[in-house]
């Protein structure tokens, strides 16, 4: 029957027929909004490509990419990363860069899977890290070669901590799944990028008592005590390590100035700091 005839036709008292509203052809999936950030934020820093060795990177320079200040303490995979770019780029600071700049895009989309978890919807997820890629606090980590430590390190603790967040990991029977392992392997990787990383553990706990969906003490203890182990172990490790050793010519100690015998004082003074 014609629309006209039918609503002619169609008794006065009778219900209207809702419309359906089809899916908007304009609204972005997630995962192509996260896509986005990371491009944003690569796109942001292309121009440090051509930079050149940038203040505390003539420290990597000195040390020919075995690390320098930028990889003191226990920081094995950033200057293993540092010897890496320097074989590769032949001495030149731009492979150095690429990766650096390519690390803030994959920080930039974990930020995002990470805004999703915590509750954020897609639109606001997406401005706050638009905010993230592009906030000038990260300029010093993004543009100098010697900020290496802390984008592997922000990489490794988002990665760990969405890894250990995972819904199955989150259930009563998660504690005995295997899937906890890539989350241990990602915390081991952040504390041998920077020591920054050992706050992790705490970030964890935070987000099971006051994320969207909270977990019981009980049920992570077998969780919270494996990432504190890894943390507990590389403090002592990098601890007992630097207690006492003599500085060599050249080497990370002696060129970024550190005395040894205000070594004792690191772990303190690191707490006082982090907290």
């Amino acid at each position: 029957m014609p629309a006209k005839r039918e609503a002619k036709n169609r008794h006065p008292g009778a219900a209207t027929p809702p419309r359906v509203a089809g899916p908007r052809a304009s609204a972005l999936s997630p995962n192509v909004l996260g896509v986005l950030c990371a491009f944003a934020a690569i796109a942001l820093y292309l121009r440090a490509l051509p930079y050149g060795w940038v203040w505390d990177d003539r420290l990597l320079v000195i040390s020919k990419g075995a690390g320098g200040v930028g990889a003191e303490g226990c920081r094995l995979l950033t200057s293993l990363l540092f010897r890496l770019e320097w074989a590769l780029g032949y001495g030149s600071p731009l492979i150095a860069h690429m990766v650096s700049i390519f690390l803030h895009g994959v920080a930039t989309w974990l930020f995002f899977r990470m805004a999703l978890h915590v509750g954020a919807r897609p639109g606001i997820a997406f401005a706050a890290t638009l905010l993230f890629a592009a906030h000038p606090v990260h300029v010093e980590a993004v543009a100098y070669v010697s900020g290496l430590p802390d984008l592997l390190a922000t990489v490794f603790v988002l990665t760990a901590l969405l890894l250990a967040r995972s819904a199955e990991l989150c259930t009563p029977e998660g504690c005995r799944s295997w899937k906890i392992w890539p989350a241990y392997a990602a915390m081991v990787a952040a504390v041998l990028s920077d020591e920054l990383a050992i706050v992790a553990p705490l970030l964890l706990i935070g987000l099971d008592r006051w994320g969207p969906v909270r977990v019981p003490w009980r049920q992570r203890l077998t969780h919270y005590s494996g990432f504190f182990a890894i943390a507990l172990v590389y403090l002592l490790v990098r601890f007992v390590s630097g207690g006492g050793a003599t500085p060599t010519p050249g080497s990370a100690d002696a060129v970024s100035g550190i005395d040894a015998a205000a070594r004792g004082w690191a772990v303190p003074m690191a707490v006082f700091e982090y907290l």
